[in-house]
């Protein structure tokens, strides 16, 4: 758990004071949420991984959110 707080402080302070633009979804159902692309963590040959934080602006919760790019193998041949 302390792990998960370090790593999601260290993305909110990489949104805060990155050049990363912050967007902002206002859905259907009423709710705001503010959140910038995925940023790279991890690359390898084979696949990427990217992290980004989401924020929701009605009940002030955040969301992490990680993303796999799969480079030359299909999700399906994993």
């Amino acid at each position: 758990m302390k792990k998960i707080t370090i790593l999601t402080l260290l993305l909110f302070s990489l949104s805060v004071f990155s050049q990363n633009e912050i967007k902002t979804v206002n859905r259907p159902d009423g709710v705001t949420l503010k959140y910038f692309n995925p940023s790279p963590i991890v690359i390898a040959s084979l696949h990427e991984g990217g992290l980004s934080l989401y924020k929701n602006m009605n009940t002030k919760q955040y969301f992490l959110a990680v993303t796999v790019l799969f480079k030359k193998k299909s999700a399906t041949e994993l």
